[in-house]
């Protein structure tokens, strides 16, 4: 739910990739982004910038432990 909150996704979705469907698993995103310091790439867009990344970084790593 964390995670929902943060990115305005739901956990998972299907999407069109190369004229092929196939599940995308939002946690997963999320744990690739957070790898790669990118955690506000993920970030509701109706928030236009306007997060505070050191909350958004907690509350994607609670909501990754709990998965």
């Amino acid at each position: 739910m964390l995670l929902e909150l943060v990115g305005d996704h739901r956990n998972v979705h299907m999407v069109e990739d190369d004229g092929d469907r196939k599940w995308s698993y939002f946690p997963k995103t999320e744990i690739e982004k957070a790898r790669e310091g990118r955690l506000m790439e993920v970030v509701d867009e109706r928030l236009e910038g306007r997060a505070d990344e050191k909350q958004v970084t907690t509350m994607v790593h609670v909501a990754l432990w709990c998965v």
